[in-house]
């Protein structure tokens, strides 16, 4: 699990919600959030306009012991709505 699925459920935002406000299809942020796809140079600077520079740690996977907790930098709020 990575810190972008734990910040997403702690906000009680879906896949296809989070996605949307950051202008990405719904199967690639799916690929993004579990891990198995890292983000291209576009996709990263959707996020660190939203999340400001926690978003590198976005990205990051947790293991069991992690999965209960958010880290320090996913306690922020919502992401800011982005204007294409």
């Amino acid at each position: 699990m990575t810190n972008l699925r734990l910040w997403r459920l702690k906000h009680g935002l879906t896949a296809r919600e989070l996605g949307s406000l950051l202008g990405i299809h719904p199967a690639t942020f799916s690929l993004l959030e579990s891990g198995r796809l890292r983000p291209s140079r576009r996709q990263l600077e959707a996020f660190r306009s939203a999340f400001g520079s926690a978003a590198d740690s976005l990205f990051e996977t947790l293991d069991n012991s992690d999965s209960l907790a958010l880290k320090p930098a996913m306690t922020t709020g919502p992401p800011k709505l982005l204007t294409h």
